[in-house]
């Protein structure tokens, strides 16, 4: 399942209620992919940029997440992390041969699996 864009406007109880949500609604084996703004993010121009954009649209972003935070919400509702890339592991995986693109220095993703 793919959680990607929705926690920048989700604020730390939002996100928990979310998660809970999909933990309580999914059968079987279920992963998800989160990608997440840690609690540095309004601190960069480019992201102050981006949040500037979308509260002008009435999306306005909310909070950063310690990742700390994420992983003991997902495992209080039974996720497990698998996988968590850092701003760096993302330029290194996705970005390396683009110099025209920049991962958000502090924009994280999560693979985290719920078992049966």
């Amino acid at each position: 399942m793919s959680f990607l864009g929705v926690t920048y406007y989700l604020n730390k109880s939002d996100f928990e209620n979310t998660i809970r949500s999909i933990a309580n609604t999914t059968s079987g084996q279920t992963e998800i992919v989160i990608d997440f703004p840690d609690k540095e993010i309004f601190g960069t121009k480019r992201a102050k940029y981006l949040a500037d954009i979308t509260a002008s649209v009435g999306e306005p972003m909310q909070e950063g997440l310690e990742l700390t935070e994420i992983k003991n919400i997902l495992a209080k509702y039974g996720f497990s992390v698998e996988n968590h890339m850092s701003p760096k592991d993302i330029q290194g995986e996705y970005l390396k041969n683009n110099e025209n693109l920049k991962a958000y220095e502090n924009v994280h993703f999560i693979t985290a699996l719920k078992e049966i």
